[in-house]
């Protein structure tokens, strides 16, 4: 993928998950986002990104305790939502690209450190067992 196909991807993918998480949030903190995983639907049980939504939302109203508790990868996206928008703004005014650059090295380690991979691997299969034990 192309640099810019990249970021303009990145920038789309931002908005719908604040249009997302703004309807979400028009429902009220107490209700239930409207499930939307097809993995929940066939199989009865959560993905890894099940409760990512409501964890966002904690978070966005400060309830951190319980932002980590419903799904702590729901704490890294909304930390994510905040950062990504910024350091892509920067980048644009100052006409660089270490956005781009992190991306690329990030890519590199998955791809040619396997403990990177398997550490990755790992934190996303725990949050899943985290998931499923809590019985999101």
């Amino acid at each position: 993928m192309k640099d810019l196909h990249l970021i303009r991807f990145i920038e789309v993918l931002c908005l719908a998950a604040y249009l997302w998480i703004g309807i979400n949030l028009a429902q009220g903190v107490h209700s239930h986002p409207p499930a939307v995983c097809l993995f929940k639907s066939v199989t009865g049980l959560p993905c890894p990104s099940c409760g990512t939504t409501r964890s966002i939302i904690q978070l966005s109203h400060g309830d951190v305790v319980n932002a980590v508790q419903t799904n702590p990868l729901g704490v890294v996206a909304g930390i994510g939502l905040v950062l990504i928008p910024v350091w892509l703004l920067i980048d644009r005014l100052r006409q660089t690209s270490t956005f781009i650059r992190a991306w690329h090295t990030a890519e590199s380690l998955l791809v040619q450190k396997r403990w990177v991979a398997a550490t990755f691997i790992m934190v996303i299969a725990a949050n899943w067992g985290w998931n499923i034990v809590k019985g999101l």
